[in-house]
Order: C-alpha cells, then structure tokens, then sequence
C-alpha cells in the first residue's frame, strides 16, 4: 500500500462523518445539547479525533435545533408585536425584520468568531472539532438570549410597556 493512501482525513471527511441519529431525539428541547444516555457514553469513550469530531458535531446539532425552534417562537411572537402596535397610530415598529437581521447578523459573528478561534489550530487534526464546539457555546448563549426576549416573567416578554423599560428597571 502506498503512503498517498494513508493521507490524514481533511476536514470536509470529517464533517461528513454520519452522525447519531440520536441527535435528533425528540426531547432534546428539555435536555438542552446533551444526548441520549448512549450517544453520551459512546462520546464520553470516544479516543480518535474522528469520533471526537463526530460528537462536537452532534451537539452543535443539538444546540442548532434548539436554536431553530426558539427563534421560530420568537418571529412568531415579533409578528405578533407589528400586528398590534404599542401606541394606536404608531409607526410600525417592525419587530419581525429587526428580529431577522440581527439573527443574520449573530449568525455572521458566529461564524466568523469560530473562525478565528478555530485558528489558533491551524493545520492541526483538531481544529475543526474546536470550531465545532464554539457554534455550540455561542448557539446556546443565542436561545438563552431569544428565550430571554420571550420571558416576561425576565423584563424581556413581548408585552407593550416591557418594550420601554430596559430589562430590570421598573416604570416609575
């Protein structure tokens, strides 16, 4: 056999590895970027950077869905708000488009934070499983924030007078 057959695995191998389909399981809502009982074993043993880089990949794929689902409640909730104006004759606040471009812009930063944080392992077989897990970390830290926009019980709910105070600070 050749040494041209034993290249190391590039980076986009990697990121096609199959990952568990457990990553999909239904409640992952409630267990936030844990997996199931097997995965998380299977994961925990893991010893090849492969493996490694395969379960990074399954809990930002967690953390993505969980992501996905609180931001589709929060458009929900921001269409709610245009359709019912803090003040009648208001402008239209545009809650829905704001939303959506400070989502495309959070998706921009994160990409590009992971980016550089990943190059401080450049060129090396673990890079790309760091960069995995900083869309994890920084996907979680956004549903907190959109759950926190949808919280009234946390001065961020979509009720018209939370809208004027800051979070925290109470109408005078």
């Amino acid at each position: 056999m050749s040494r041209t057959f034993l290249r190391p695995l590039s980076l986009a191998t990697l990121l096609m590895l199959p990952l568990p389909l457990a990553a999909q399981e239904t409640g992952a809502q409630e267990t936030g970027a844990q997996g199931t009982g097997a995965e998380d074993a299977a994961c925990a043993n893991a010893t090849t950077q492969a493996d490694l880089t395969a379960c990074a990949g399954a809990r930002r794929d967690r953390a993505d869905a969980l992501l996905n689902d609180a931001y589709a409640q929060a458009v929900a909730a921001m269409r709610d708000l245009d359709a019912d104006p803090v003040q009648p004759g208001a402008q239209p606040l545009a809650a829905e488009e704001t939303l959506r471009a400070a989502q495309r812009a959070w998706i921009a930063y994160r990409d590009a934070a992971c980016e550089a944080e990943g190059l401080r392992h450049a060129g090396g077989s673990i890079r790309s499983m760091m960069i995995l897990d900083c869309h994890t970390r920084l996907t979680e830290a956004r549903t907190a924030d959109l759950r926190f926009l949808l919280s009234p019980d946390q001065g961020g709910g979509m009720e018209g007078p939370a809208l004027n105070r800051s979070p925290g600070v109470t109408p005078g």
